[in-house]
């Protein structure tokens, strides 16, 4: 393994670590360029302040990251080894952290 490709597998192995040990915040809110009438705004807004849309969204995103992270950069080795397992311990915050 070349030494550029060795040391993004570390940052990727580093990435991975700190996703399972942080917290993820996403906040939810309607485009500033385009906001949707005042209708549709009241009719969603209670979805977005229950959590709950913060809460699944910031799961998917870090199980996605997770796994792009180890598709791109490490070894199938690293692969099949504990890695992933940080997928499922990520942390999530919702809002504004």
């Amino acid at each position: 393994m070349s030494k550029n490709k060795a040391r993004r597998a570390d940052l990727a192995r580093q990435a991975i670590a700190y996703l399972s040990e942080h917290d993820v915040a996403l906040a939810w809110d309607f485009s500033a360029i385009e906001p949707p009438p005042e209708g549709i705004r009241k009719l969603l807004a209670p979805y977005f302040a229950d959590g709950e849309i913060e809460l699944s969204t910031s799961r998917l995103l870090c199980d996605y990251l997770v796994s792009r992270l180890r598709e791109d950069h490490l070894s199938t080795d690293d692969r099949s080894r504990s890695v992933q397992d940080h997928a499922s311990a990520c942390r999530v915050v919702c809002g504004d952290g």
